[in-house]
């Protein structure tokens, strides 16, 4: 795999310091968890001859990352980020939450002049029913049910990466147990702490 030691400066605009500092105050390696992550979905961006897909896109410093990467290989494919911005879940009230992360967002990626970045404004189980190309690269947040709606979209040789979390509640054990039966493998170049990665061979 190509260095990142070429990572490029990426600005990300919270548009709330005291979002900022709940992080801070409750996740104290978030920050440096998060900077390693980018670098990570830089380089493995910049190794993808296809498409490829983010499940969750919040502010967009993973969107940015992986745009960033992919643009370096000189080729048409586009980074299509996944996230409905509206509380499907249940985790948090008020629409006005997620309709100004999706403001942020927006202006995130237009500031970055990265031309190669599609929102899919939907759930994942609904973008998964009608997204028709093969990806190369999948990046999402560990849960079992993506990883169910998504995993037969993978190209050959194509990875899945998911954030190392505390995971097995999650379903870790659920993907890795699947994964490993239906062609996939878990890749050597999992960094612990940061991403898992699965690369399917069959």
């Amino acid at each position: 795999m190509n260095s990142a030691h070429d990572f490029p400066k990426i600005t990300i605009n919270t548009n709330a310091e005291e979002r900022l500092s709940f992080m801070r105050e409750m996740f104290p390696n978030a920050i440096a968890t998060s900077r390693n992550k980018c670098r990570g979905l830089y380089t493995y961006a910049r190794n993808c001859n296809g498409p490829i897909v983010e499940i969750g896109t919040y502010f967009g410093s993973g969107t940015l990352a992986l745009a960033a990467g992919l643009s370096r290989v000189n080729n048409d494919n586009l980074v299509y980020t996944v996230d409905p911005f509206k509380d499907c879940d249940g985790w948090i009230d008020g629409e006005h939450y997620y309709e100004s992360n999706l403001v942020v967002f927006r202006k995130n990626a237009l500031d970055s002049n990265l031309d190669n970045i599609a929102l899919l404004r939907d759930t994942s189980k609904n973008a998964a029913k009608y997204f028709s190309v093969k990806y190369d690269l999948l990046f999402w947040d560990i849960m079992f049910d993506d990883y169910l709606d998504w995993y037969s979209h993978c190209a050959l040789g194509g990875r899945m990466i998911f954030k190392d979390l505390a995971t097995w509640e999650f379903g870790l054990q659920d993907i890795l147990d699947h994964a490993l039966l239906n062609g996939f493998v878990i890749d050597s170049s999992y960094t612990p702490g940061y991403l898992w990665t699965i690369r399917r061979v069959s």
